[in-house]
């Protein structure tokens, strides 16, 4: 049986998955060796105490097929993934800018069988980067490539942090997080509060042009 354990603390300094199972047993009121820690959910800290700063966090626990759920914990289910069938359709979609939004939609178009045909305004992101310390150093702005226009959108010079009200995720963030982990993301940002990215956007833009190679670049769309 799998049960959902919720607003389990543990004190930061002992953080790790002894302690997990040690504070999981201690709810459930069963040895710590019938129990196996199967998924954590979420993860974040709690400050609000002066004193004593805490993790709260969240699993998934497998417990024996035995095991009285005298507390009603819920039981966990995994989500049925969407069947995607691939559609013929005359033509190639066309998705306009390549910025986070951009990405998705290839990424979903890319699933279902198809090959979308973007256009993005400014250059790849090597390119940005250098007229974007031209503006910083010499201000002497690019219209065409600059911190807003260019692959990865303006995103791509935020710290790559993500608010995704990780304590109530809907199925539709979870696919947006599977999606960067697959990319390179470390798993933990499946389930720790505001993780943060870092080169995993980058990963996102080889794959996508890997598998279109003819994304167009550079096109002003006034």
């Amino acid at each position: 049986m799998e049960l959902i354990l919720s607003d389990l603390r543990i004190p930061i300094e002992k953080d790790g998955m002894d302690e997990y199972v040690k504070a999981a047993s201690q709810q459930l009121e069963i040895d710590a060796g019938n129990i196996f820690i199967a998924k954590i959910l979420s993860k974040s800290l709690d400050a609000s105490s002066k004193e004593q700063f805490y993790y709260k966090i969240s699993l998934i626990v497998t417990t024996p097929d035995n095991f009285q759920n005298k507390q009603n914990l819920p039981v966990y289910s995994e989500p049925v993934k969407a069947n995607r069938k691939t559609t013929n359709i005359k033509g190639r979609p066309v998705i306009v800018g390549f910025g986070p939004a951009g990405m998705f939609a290839a990424l979903e178009l890319i699933d279902y069988g198809l090959k979308p045909l973007i256009f993005e305004r400014g250059k790849k992101i090597e390119e940005r980067f250098v007229d974007v310390q031209k503006f910083i150093k010499e201000r002497e702005i690019n219209p065409e490539s600059n911190i807003q226009f260019g692959e990865g959108g303006a995103g791509s010079y935020s710290d790559g942090k993500l608010f995704s009200r990780r304590n109530n995720n809907s199925s539709y963030v979870n696919r947006v997080l599977k999606t960067f982990i697959k990319f390179g993301a470390p798993e933990e940002i499946g389930y720790i509060s505001k993780p943060h990215l870092g080169m995993v956007k980058r990963n996102i833009f080889l794959q996508v042009s890997i598998l279109l190679w003819d994304i167009l670049r550079a096109i002003p769309l006034r």
